[in-house]
């Protein structure tokens, strides 16, 4: 695998928990971006494909006079400001999952809500993701659905209010959220975090949730780059880890707090996404 020693050693050191940076976080994304080798390119692309889909969620919220679901325009992302704002003009320039997507549905959007919309696009994103040739990529896709799965099914309290179309599909944790009575759906052993996670849901403690589950992401990033240190890996996971901190920063205000609770409290209620094996 490349190494980037020099690259990696040379990003400052990134605190979740800092009030304030000493860096620009947007330079400190092109740097990365122009120091990774074009092979390695594509599975940093793959990664921030979710928020290429946030900006063009966005997008057609806006064309059809509706609020922004996503108040910024999220920076981490792989597809041009232009390209997604004139996202009809330039199809032929979008990835080949979000293109089909539009072909096959953009025709019923007035039908659907942006929830709905935003399930169809992060669906095929997950199971992109999945399918990557990086292993770091396809664990954290693993880790990312596990986690909203399982914030789907507390949320729904029991697993008799889950509807036949939100049937899990994951070995790991599928046969537990569709099955088990007990409160933490016999995961706990598994996933040692699902009681905290419980108790911010049922408490519809937005911020302390959003900052919770950010700080599950940071570990498991720690977690899977426990063993590499200079390698496209590291780079991946630092990209997560900025992406989290500009989040919090741009959220730091009541217009995006305010904007974080409705956001958390409507994916809670709209969450389906499926787990693959």
């Amino acid at each position: 695998m490349t190494g980037y020693y020099y690259l990696v050693s040379s990003l400052p050191v990134l605190d979740m928990d800092s009030k304030s940076i000493n860096y620009d976080i947007t330079e400190l994304y092109r740097t990365i971006r122009q120091n990774t080798e074009a092979a390695d390119r594509i599975y940093l692309r793959e990664l921030l494909y979710i928020n290429d889909i946030k900006n063009l969620v966005s997008t057609i919220a806006v064309n059809r006079q509706l609020p922004r679901p996503h108040v910024h325009f999220q920076k981490f992302s792989s597809i041009p400001k232009e390209i997604i704002e004139e996202y009809h003009v330039h199809s032929d320039q979008l990835p080949s999952f979000i293109r089909d997507i539009l072909e096959t549905y953009e025709g019923k959007f007035n039908e659907m809500s942006m929830l709905e919309i935003e399930r169809l696009l992060l669906q095929s994103y997950f199971e992109i993701l999945q399918k990557s040739k990086n292993k770091f990529n396809r664990n954290y896709a693993a880790f990312e659905l596990s986690l909203r799965n399982m914030m789907k099914a507390i949320n729904s309290r029991t697993p008799a209010d889950l509807n036949d179309d939100e049937i899990l599909d994951d070995e790991r944790t599928s046969g537990a959220l569709e099955k088990s009575s007990a409160k933490d759906f016999g995961l706990s052993e598994q996933f040692p975090f699902i009681n905290q996670l419980i108790v911010h849901i049922e408490n519809r403690a937005v911020k302390e949730l959003d900052d919770f589950t950010d700080r599950l992401r940071w570990n498991f990033c720690d977690e899977l780059t426990s063993a590499s240190f200079f390698e496209i890996d590291n780079i991946l996971a630092y990209i997560i880890k900025l992406d989290i901190i500009s989040r919090h920063i741009e959220l730091d205000d009541e217009k995006g707090r305010d904007r974080l609770e409705y956001l958390t409290t409507q994916a809670l209620e709209n969450l389906e996404i499926t787990e693959r094996k």
